[in-house]
């Protein structure tokens, strides 16, 4: 499980990368940015999914500590979710093309927050699913 989050979270940093390049360009190509956009969504819901269907019922039965650091984790997760869907609604194409500069601002701040929660992800959940697997092994 751990080693399918590991490539989950490189698959979204790509996708990060990918999306980065493609808004670094002085004026907006519509194909790459829809590309982009899409492949990056795509990711971080199959993420989210396999967090819900697979990781977080593997550590439901942990110590208090521990299992305050997952809530906050999930808890942080849904907020984020929230920051998300608002930021997809607010850019839709016409309004990248219409205000570029605001949306390579909203962008930057997007792939920040979303570097900064593949790094709590890592941090939380990577020693929790090791002492999994070597607990159960």
């Amino acid at each position: 499980m751990l080693a399918r989050l590991k490539i989950i979270h490189e698959q979204l940093l790509t996708g990060i990368k990918m999306l980065e390049a493609v808004v670094q360009q002085a004026t907006p190509d519509v194909a790459d940015l829809t590309n982009a956009r899409w492949k990056l969504s795509r990711a971080s819901s199959h993420r989210r999914k396999f967090l819900a269907d697979h990781v977080y019922p593997a550590l439901d039965h942990l110590p208090p500590s521990d299992s305050r650091r997952l809530e906050e984790l999930r808890a942080a997760g849904a907020a984020m979710l929230g920051e998300s869907a608002r930021h997809i609604a607010a850019w839709s194409t016409e309004q990248i093309v219409n205000d570029w500069p605001g949306y390579q601002r909203a962008s930057m701040a997007v792939r920040a927050a979303m570097r900064s929660r593949i790094a709590a992800e890592k941090a939380v959940l990577y020693p929790l699913l090791e002492a999994a697997e070597r607990a159960g092994s």
